[in-house]
């Protein structure tokens, strides 16, 4: 029973890896869209990633992911006070969360 306990954990530890590593492809690709004036294909892609962040409890990635979904929401919206509270509301979720 031992060992099958073990071989779950492994399972589950491998299955953590891969969301992590997709949620890392994710924000790769949020960064492009930004570098490459597309914030609203960034917050789009960030709000998915953030999604699977919130499965695995990833804080480092959560963190990055409302940066750059701040970023985008910045670029994207030309009304400056909206787009200030949106960013606001963003950080906000992000540290209610906290560490």
């Amino acid at each position: 029973e031992g060992l099958r306990y073990l071989a779950d954990a492994k399972n589950l530890c491998k299955e953590l890896q891969l969301w992590a590593s997709h949620v890392s492809v994710e924000l790769s690709m949020a960064r492009v869209y930004l570098e490459s004036q597309q914030p609203q294909q960034a917050i789009q892609v960030v709000e998915e990633a953030l999604v699977l962040i919130q499965d695995i409890g990833d804080f480092d990635a959560e963190y990055l992911a409302y940066g750059l979904l701040c970023q985008a929401i910045l670029d994207v919206d030309t009304n400056v006070s909206q787009a200030e509270g949106r960013a606001r509301e963003a950080v906000e979720r992000m540290k209610a969360k906290g560490p």
